[in-house]
């Protein structure tokens, strides 16, 4: 399963010998905010934030996206 969301801060952990980066991220509810749609794309819906008890994910595990507002005004936003 794939998680959608939102940067919101970046941390760095500094443990003297090493650091390490994380994000703290508003992440989309994977439940009810994400759908494909009938030409394959994924569609999120930005508003629907879920899994608030565990924000934080290491840089390391993240790829970049960016959103794309759908052209048909609906509050869903394209996955690219």
């Amino acid at each position: 399963m794939s998680y959608y969301g939102v940067i919101k801060e970046i941390w760095e952990l500094d443990y003297s010998e090493f650091r390490v980066p994380v994000f703290k991220c508003d992440w989309v509810n994977g439940n009810a905010g994400v759908h494909q749609d009938k030409m394959g794309f994924t569609l999120v819906d930005l508003q629907r934030i879920g899994y608030k008890d565990e924000p934080f994910i290491m840089a390391a595990q993240a790829r970049q996206v960016f959103y794309v507002e759908d052209p048909t005004g609906s509050r869903w936003s394209i996955v690219l």
